[in-house]
C-alpha cells in the first residue's frame, strides 16, 4: 500500500504538471508527452498494486519503468536519488515474485492462445 501511494504521488506531480515534473523532464530531453504517458503508466501500476488479483501484473509491469528511472536519475538527474528508485525495483520484483500464481492466471488464456491451443478463444 505505502508504494502504491508513492508512485500515486509521482504520478499525480505528473499528470497535473508539476513544476518538478516538468522541470525534470526537460533537463532529460522529454516533452510534456512522455510526462503524461509515464504518470499514466505508474497510475494504473500504483492502482494495480492495490488489487490483489492484478498486484503480481501490476508490479511486472512496472520492473522496466522503475529500472528507467533508476538509470535516468543515475546518469542524468540526480544520481543520490537513484537509491530510491532501485529500492522501489526491488520491492515491485519482490512483489512480482509474490503475485506469479496470479500473474499465471491472468495470462492463461494468452498463453494457450500463443501455442496454438487458443481453445475459447478461437472457438466458434
Amino acid at each position: 500500500m505505502v508504494l502504491a501511494l508513492f508512485l500515486g504521488v509521482g504520478a499525480v506531480a505528473k499528470l497535473g504538471a508539476h513544476e518538478s515534473a516538468v522541470r525534470s523532464f526537460a533537463r532529460m530531453g522529454r516533452g510534456g508527452g512522455a510526462m503524461y504517458v509515464i504518470g499514466g503508466l505508474e497510475m494504473a501500476g500504483a492502482v494495480g498494486l492495490l488489487v490483489p488479483p492484478l498486484a503480481g501484473l501490476a508490479a511486472t509491469a512496472l520492473v522496466g519503468p522503475g529500472a528507467g528511472a533508476a538509470i535516468v536519475r543515475l546518469t542524468l538527474l540526480e544520481p543520490v536519488n537513484a537509491v530510491m528508485s532501485a529500492l522501489l525495483v526491488v520491492l515491485v520484483v519482490l512483489i512480482a515474485r509474490d503475485g506469479r500464481e496470479g500473474t499465471a492466471r491472468l495470462s492463461a488464456p494468452l498463453r494457450r492462445r500463443g501455442r496454438g491451443d487458443a481453445g475459447q478463444w478461437t472457438k466458434r
